[in-house]
């Protein structure tokens, strides 16, 4: 039976009105530099190493979002 591994990533909003996002948080970890990493560059990155986006969440009412990802377990 395929045995899976699994990544979170949350997005956090900054820079005031401009309402620019970022990934901050991998697995709970905080990335360094954040507010300077781009999304995209993260999620090609991911894919680069075998990660495959499996589903996003934004918790309403608030700034939170979510990027789920699995790839399988060797």
């Amino acid at each position: 039976m395929q045995k899976w591994e699994y990544l979170t990533v949350q997005l956090a909003n900054f820079g005031g009105g401009n309402f620019q996002v970022a990934p901050r948080l991998v697995n709970e970890q905080e990335l360094k530099d954040w507010k300077k990493l781009s999304i995209g560059g993260l999620v090609n990155q991911l894919g680069n190493d075998g990660w495959e986006m499996t589903g996003t969440i934004s918790v309403g009412g608030t700034f939170e979002h979510y990027l789920f990802f699995k790839r399988p377990k060797s």
